[in-house]
């Protein structure tokens, strides 16, 4: 099985460890991971069990209230991101996406081209939430 891991940040936190543990993890049973992230620390704590690093630029942002210049940043960011985690998709012949942060979700969605998508939740998620269905659709859970 080949994992494409995908992140928004590239400097350590918490949810990022978890990834670099999630990884160790998926190497161990012996699946073939590749990255795409940021530039920053990260890329060398997934080095050693990813076949493949893709940078990619998302940020900086503000962090918890976003300004009306992130929101910008990130519309513009966002169709560059598809298609960056595409060309991954397509060129290591991914059969599944493990996200590990809701601001790659859009992204991840959009480049999926029909593989499932992880998506790891580092935070309360809300009582009201959504999941995209078999059908291609996102429903209200």
């Amino acid at each position: 099985m080949r994992i494409l891991l995908i992140d928004q940040f590239g400097e350590p936190g918490g949810a990022q460890q978890c990834l670099t543990e999630a990884a160790v993890g998926l190497a161990a049973r012996g699946w073939e991971l590749h990255a795409a992230l940021p530039a920053g620390p990260i890329v060398d704590r997934l080095a050693p069990v990813c076949k493949s690093i893709t940078p990619l630029v998302c940020g900086p942002f503000r962090p918890v209230r976003k300004s009306v210049w992130d929101v910008a940043r990130f519309g513009f960011q966002l169709p560059q991101l598809t298609a960056a985690i595409g060309r991954v998709i397509e060129r290591e012949k991914i059969d599944v996406l493990y996200v590990n942060g809701p601001r790659m979700v859009p992204a991840a969605m959009w480049s999926r081209r029909g593989r499932p998508v992880v998506f790891h939740a580092h935070s309360i998620v809300t009582p009201v939430s959504f999941v995209y269905g078999a059908s291609g659709r996102w429903h209200q859970k």
